[in-house]
């Protein structure tokens, strides 16, 4: 029973911890006509997703960051579905309905 535990854990903490993109290629503004990011090296980001515009900082726990307001509250989650080049595709759940935004690098 031990064992099997240690075995689930190492899975869970091996499936999160793998990404499909580099950090560094997050890097850079990113918008679509509904919603605009900007990711910065420092771990800061700015949203503008019409009434709810944020100037923060993120953390990225493999596919999935969260967005962090000035209050130190997570504010959203956000999926990496993709990101391909200068395509990101993204996923921003809200009340158990998924929310893709396709998004395009700005610079």
């Amino acid at each position: 029973m031990r064992y099997s535990f240690l075995l689930l854990l190492s899975c869970l903490l091996f499936a999160v911890s793998c990404a499909n993109y580099k950090k560094e290629d997050l890097y850079g503004s990113w918008k679509n006509s509904e919603i605009s990011f900007t990711f910065n090296a420092d771990n800061t980001c700015k949203l503008d997703l019409g009434l709810n515009k944020i100037d923060g900082t993120y953390r990225g726990f493999g596919n999935n960051l969260e967005i962090i307001n000035g209050e130190g509250k997570v504010v959203f989650n956000v999926l990496v579905k993709s990101l391909k080049g200068d395509d990101l595709t993204i996923n921003i759940p809200s009340l158990g309905t998924d929310r893709i935004y396709e998004l395009k690098r700005t610079k």
